[in-house]
């Protein structure tokens, strides 16, 4: 199962990943946690992606919470506001889809 949590700067984002994969291990659940802050490259596929898809089998899995921590729908919306542009397109963030 895959949760994204999107947010601005200093809005607890991280505050509940935590509070959500020390819930879902309570429960009996295994968690993976994936944080990304601001971009550090200019490939979207890399960044965003590329972790995405070595996590497939985890996300697919019922027994597994994967929790990304900030990912790329908040490039879409804050890279512009932040650097003027987003390195994600939205049709990239079409590609992140699984």
């Amino acid at each position: 199962m895959l949760l994204i949590i999107e947010g601005a700067d200093l809005v607890g984002k991280t505050v509940l990943a935590a509070a959500m994969v020390g819930e879902a291990a309570r429960r009996g659940f295994t968690s993976l946690l994936m944080k990304a802050g601001p971009p550090r490259s200019s490939n979207a596929v890399d960044e965003y992606g590329m972790p995405l898809t070595a996590a497939k089998a985890e996300i697919e899995s019922s027994e597994t919470l994967v929790i990304c921590d900030r990912w790329h729908l908040g490039e879409l919306f804050y890279g512009p506001l932040l650097r003027g542009r987003s390195i994600v397109s939205a049709r990239q963030a079409e590609l992140f889809r699984l």
